[in-house]
């Protein structure tokens, strides 16, 4: 009679609680809409903002949370780039455009997808993601200092290293040129400091003319300063790239004539490891 008696009061609650189950499966969840197109990261870029947006599926239900990551390549745990106060809302609509400022530098090179993930109040989780494609920067190392020494009528030492040659000079400067096969270019001042991949150096080269020589370098006298000779390189024209600040100049004279030094810097790609 005992277990009767509990049998008849399960099934007297059991219409309650299947009541509560069904009111919470009709707040259903949520529909994620995310750009059909592939979307790549090319020098740490996205190639296109990502619109996103979140319709709750029942008129009524409230939509609790929204949560954006982004994932790397390997990674289980995702990085937090939105939440549900970062999204517009217009007439239940929610929306919100990730761009590359969205997202940590120090991931985007390794992205691998974004996920956005909602919770409807009484109702049901809902995810959709986007795949990344990405292609990690080259990074030129740590700057490093140079120097080229013309001695008389010797040719000048320390060029070699950049694919360049400094045979003669002017009556009033020096003449730094390109052997055979390197490319030679003279970039905008601001370039040294602003370029800071291998990717940005061949595109500014790609934006620039190819020169024959560099002609500036002060044959006379001393020159403490140059604030606009930014050369680039492309030694042999086999793809190792230099970009290389002049600084300073001086010139001396002695037993070999006149000697001019030129002070400079270079960067090129980092080594593996660096």
């Amino acid at each position: 009679m005992k277990n009767l008696k509990y049998f008849i009061m399960a099934l007297a609650f059991a219409p309650f609680v299947t009541s509560c189950s069904e009111d919470e499966a009709k707040m259903g969840g949520t529909t994620i809409t995310l750009p059909q197109a592939a979307i790549t990261v090319t020098e740490g870029e996205l190639s296109a903002p990502i619109a996103v947006t979140v319709v709750a599926d029942n008129a009524e239900a409230v939509i609790e949370s929204i949560s954006v990551k982004a994932y790397v390549a390997g990674a289980e745990a995702g990085t937090a780039i939105a939440s549900i106060n970062d999204f517009a809302v217009a007439e239940g609509v929610y929306s919100l455009t990730i761009t590359t400022d969205d997202i940590n530098d120090a991931i985007i090179d390794n992205l691998s997808k974004i996920e956005v993930v909602t919770k409807v109040i009484d109702g049901e989780e809902s995810s959709n993601f986007i795949t990344i494609e990405s292609t990690a920067r080259e990074f030129l190392a740590a700057a490093e200092a140079f120097e080229w020494v013309r001695a008389g009528g010797a040719a000048g030492t320390g060029l070699a290293q950049f694919g360049l040659e400094w045979e003669s000079n002017t009556a009033t400067s020096a003449i730094i040129k390109s052997n055979a096969a390197t490319k030679l270019y003279l970039l905008n001042d601001e370039a040294w400091s602003s370029i800071e991949t291998v990717g940005q150096l061949t595109a500014a080269i790609n934006a620039t003319n190819e020169i024959v020589d560099y002609r500036d370098v002060s044959a006379t006298g001393n020159r403490p300063s140059y604030n606009d000779a930014v050369l680039a390189v492309n030694k042999d024209g086999l793809g190792e790239y230099y970009i290389i600040k002049i600084n300073s100049s001086s010139v001396t004279t002695g037993n070999v004539g006149t000697t001019i030094t030129v002070i400079g810097d270079y960067k090129t790609k980092a080594s593996a490891g660096n």
